[in-house]
């Protein structure tokens, strides 16, 4: 859902954003809320029923909680670097490197134990390292410039508004926001119901 989402934002759509935002919101509180189930391989109707978790112990309960935190913190950097809200790179560093020592510990669980637990965690740590780190690594422009590809002053009053933020490059970000190429006002398609 929130692949999908991410390329509807990439359109410049009424509403992309607020949907980009929702969507990673909304995967990010999945980990949240469920992480302690997600790795043991516990469904959903199932997290109340002591049977569910005869094959799993209290120390890999927490590492699901704990892990589940960082991936949903590293899910809130991505929609934070999408945005071009502050913050963003602190976000996806911290969870990558909390999320590469899981990785650690889980790959030396796993060469001894061979438990599809940690299997199920490398897996996911591994996607979502990847993810973040490629996130991390791309400018926050780059999204920005291909969702506003139609209005280049646009994109350009962002870009140094980012390198020197003041009151008056922002003031510019907004003035360039609802101008076209030419500096005309954009007209809004409004209904004229007289």
């Amino acid at each position: 859902m929130a692949i999908i989402f991410l390329f509807l934002g990439l359109i410049p759509i009424p509403g992309g954003s607020l949907l980009l935002v929702l969507s990673l919101s909304v995967l990010a509180c999945y980990y949240y809320i469920f992480g302690f189930a997600l790795f043991p391989n516990i469904r959903i109707k199932n997290i109340f029923k002591k049977d569910a978790y005869r094959e799993t112990n209290v120390w890999q309960v927490l590492g699901s909680v704990f892990t589940g935190f960082f991936l949903g913190a590293g899910v809130i950097g991505i929609m934070f670097k999408l945005q071009i809200w502050a913050g963003a790179n602190a976000m996806l560093v911290v969870s990558t490197v909390v999320l590469g020592l899981v990785a650690l510990v889980a790959i030396i669980k796993y060469g001894m134990t061979k438990r599809p637990f940690y299997r199920r965690v490398i897996i996911r740590v591994g996607i979502g390292i990847a993810v973040f780190v490629s996130i991390l690594y791309t400018p926050a422009l780059t999204y920005f410039s291909i969702k506003h590809r139609h209005n280049q002053p646009y994109v350009e009053a962002m870009r140094i508004h980012l390198q020197n933020p003041t009151p008056e490059s922002w003031k510019e970000v907004q003035k360039k926001h609802f101008t076209d190429e030419n500096g005309n006002p954009i007209k809004l398609n409004v209904d004229d119901r007289n």
